[in-house]
């Protein structure tokens, strides 16, 4: 759910003895760093007391695809959130975010860049997806989640279109 609605740009009211406070939903997340391990920017004693997404956000198209264990209610392995308004067959104000590949949910701003003014036809997402896990570095253990992940974004960039 959480890369749905950072690609709609959700904000969220954190609220605490001490007031409230409003932020977008991605800054929520933080990567963890040397010894600091937290992977949100909650204060103590804050807790999420509203979800926002804006109106204008709502002009997008949508897709959110997961992979998953074969288990009942398993966590997903891989997801992907993309979403763009798309005007005569052009794909514009891209949004790609993807889940289960790092700590915190992971927004691909240079694939989406990339994207911008194409028509999302299969060369254009094959070689988003190619270009969004170039650089991808898995766990040992983890590698066969890149090509989870290159699939899942080909699948919701072209679902776009549909």
């Amino acid at each position: 759910l959480v890369p749905a609605l950072i690609a709609y740009d959700a904000e969220i009211a954190l609220t605490s003895s001490r007031g409230q406070r409003n932020m977008k939903l991605i800054d929520l997340f933080v990567a963890p760093r040397g010894r600091e391990r937290r992977e949100h920017s909650l204060r103590p004693g804050e807790l999420i007391t509203e979800v926002r997404v804006p109106e204008a956000a709502l002009a997008r198209r949508g897709t959110y695809l997961k992979t998953m264990d074969r288990k009942a209610w398993s966590f997903a392995l891989v997801s992907i959130a993309a979403a763009a308004k798309m005007e005569r067959g052009v794909a514009r104000d891209v949004r790609l975010v993807m889940g289960g590949v790092a700590p915190v949910p992971w927004r691909v701003l240079a694939a989406e860049k990339g994207l911008e003014g194409s028509a999302l036809d299969d060369a254009a997402c094959a070689d988003a997806a190619d270009r969004l896990l170039s650089g991808a570095t898995p766990l040992r253990d983890n590698g066969y989640k890149v090509t989870l992940a290159r699939e899942l974004v080909r699948r919701a960039l072209r679902s776009l279109v549909a």
